[in-house]
């Protein structure tokens, strides 16, 4: 795998793209970026309208400049771990942190709460799998039977821009079993916004 430096140096080798779009478009799709190492990255783009006046001559309007940012790849496999959840990170090398959301289910006809929260997971980039322990609280309470969704999100921190890119939700369903571990119930990606 590409090392982050090398992903670097493969998008300032990428070069400016002109495209000419139809007056009535309203959105164009960067199919071209570089895939996944241009994932999670910045993009600068701008916007220039161009017309023809009634004697033939072109005439532009000033540039519309904007940053925008690609969201990174979302993590894969997750699998149980101890009392908690293993993933592979994210395709996109630069992620800084995953945010892992989950929520205890109340088993049927019991008078527990539902129990919702979240924490963030820091990682260096050479990870080759991530883990994760739920709380000892959380985890001590668990009875045979009790479900835990779980969803987890590759973070890219850009501080130069005071901005965080979430890529899509992972999402998988734990079940507590009757020797105290954990079982996949479900697995797959969730396409809500992160």
């Amino acid at each position: 795998p590409l090392t982050y430096k090398e992903q670097k140096q493969i998008l300032r080798n990428y070069t400016k793209t002109y495209k000419n779009v139809a007056v009535d478009d309203n959105q164009y799709n960067f199919i071209e970026l570089p895939s996944p190492i241009g994932s999670g990255f910045p993009y600068s783009i701008g916007i220039v309208v161009s017309a023809k006046t009634p004697k033939g001559n072109e005439t532009k309007s000033i540039i519309y400049e904007k940053t925008f940012f690609t969201r990174p790849y979302p993590p894969t496999e997750m699998v149980p771990y101890r009392f908690g959840i293993q993933w592979k990170p994210s395709l996109t090398l630069h992620v800084t942190k995953y945010r892992i959301k989950w929520n205890k289910e109340a088993i049927k006809n019991s008078s527990e709460d539902t129990i919702e929260d979240e924490e963030t997971v820091t990682c260096n980039g050479r990870d080759t799998t991530i883990n994760f322990q739920f709380p000892r609280d959380s985890a001590s309470k668990s009875k045979p039977g009790t479900i835990y969704n779980v969803k987890v999100c590759a973070i890219v921190e850009f501080p130069s821009f005071s901005k965080n890119v979430r890529s899509l939700e992972s999402a998988t369903k734990l079940i507590v079993n009757d020797n105290d571990e954990m079982e996949v119930l479900f697995e797959g990606q969730s396409n809500l916004v992160p």
